[in-house]
């Protein structure tokens, strides 16, 4: 069929793959290009196919927020649990703001403690959204508020930052005297027993130096695979919209 030639309704149903109650529904209401020859509809090929670029590009512009419509969160749930206990240490996907998406996954006991009172969490949050800033798109390895380290990975749709994922609660190739040392401190900003919270310190684990590089590794391709998910989720809720809205003319 020649570029410019014109379709009747029966073609343009194959064209688009729709039915022909949902073409002279869209037609009332003036969404699709058509007109009238001897009382019969006719499209001109040039036009739709220019519709059609036009939809593609609403589609792809549509609004895009950090929110659980974009993100299955239990399938994120899931992959951060298995990442997690692979690799041996706590993650969590969170906003931009530092506020949680999912639940802390492998947590240990040391962090457990802080995270139970409103004040750890509090600080935890902070820390989190402390790296939203951070210049650098590679994860690498920042101290947290209890003296312990973490990293981000960077979960982006369609270029847009819209989440992160941390891995962490460790430290490398070192003892734990610098928390310990703060753990007096900590306590008592927290509201805990230091004594409690001293015991939970052999609960931190230790990572090497070759295997702080691997989490690396893994995590920046954990938060690639996350953007992947969040983006073909877009894709199919944007699907489903466009299918609704048409359906309900």
């Amino acid at each position: 069929m020649a570029a410019d030639e014109l379709m009747t309704t029966r073609e343009l149903q194959d064209f688009l793959r729709v039915d022909r109650t949902t073409i002279y529904n869209m037609l009332n209401a003036g969404r699709l290009p058509g007109f009238k020859v001897g009382g019969q509809w006719r499209f001109s090929r040039r036009e739709i196919e220019s519709w059609m670029r036009e939809q593609r590009e609403v589609e792809r512009t549509m609004p895009l927020p950090p929110s659980p419509n974009v993100f299955p969160l239990d399938c994120i749930h899931s992959i951060q649990s298995i990442f997690s206990e692979a690799i041996d240490v706590g993650s969590i996907v969170t906003r931009l703001d530092g506020q949680p998406l999912t639940e802390i996954s492998n947590s240990c006991a040391f962090c457990d403690l802080i995270l139970s009172t409103p004040e750890g969490s509090r600080r935890c949050a902070e820390s989190w959204q402390a790296l939203t800033g951070q210049i650098e798109r590679k994860p690498r390895l920042r101290q947290c508020h209890a003296g312990l380290l973490y990293a981000r990975g960077r979960i982006e749709v369609e270029n847009e930052f819209l989440a992160m994922v941390f891995a962490g609660q460790i430290v490398v190739n070192e003892t734990l005297e610098t928390v310990t040392a703060g753990v007096g401190e900590l306590a008592a900003a927290c509201a805990l027993d230091p004594a409690q919270l001293r015991d939970a310190l052999p609960s931190v684990r230790f990572l090497t130096a070759d295997r702080s590089e691997l989490l690396m590794n893994l995590l920046e391709r954990m938060a690639k695979t996350l953007s992947d998910i969040g983006r073909e989720r877009l894709v199919l809720l944007r699907k489903l919209r466009h299918i609704a809205e048409v359906t309900s003319l």
